[in-house]
């Protein structure tokens, strides 16, 4: 989780895009998402990324600990 968040910030900081694959409890599966960062938010014991996502096309919450894969892109240059 502290790798991920490292990145988290380090896109915050950038202005960058986040490139993950994300582990969705629900339908226990992993889909690939393209998030545009907020903030982090702390939920009790919990850690989230608040940002948008383009696959929803809406503002959504994402818990660290289940994402997967994360690479930083610049700005638009991620798909």
């Amino acid at each position: 989780v502290e790798e991920v968040r490292a990145l988290v910030e380090e896109a915050l900081e950038r202005g960058g895009v986040l490139e993950m694959a994300y582990y969705t409890a629900g339908r226990d599966e992993v889909t690939h998402r393209v998030v545009e960062p907020y903030r982090l938010e702390r939920r009790g014991e919990v850690l989230y990324l608040v940002g948008f996502c383009r696959r929803a096309q809406a503002e959504r919450l994402f818990r660290l600990d289940r994402i997967r894969q994360i690479v930083v892109r610049e700005g638009d240059a991620a798909a």
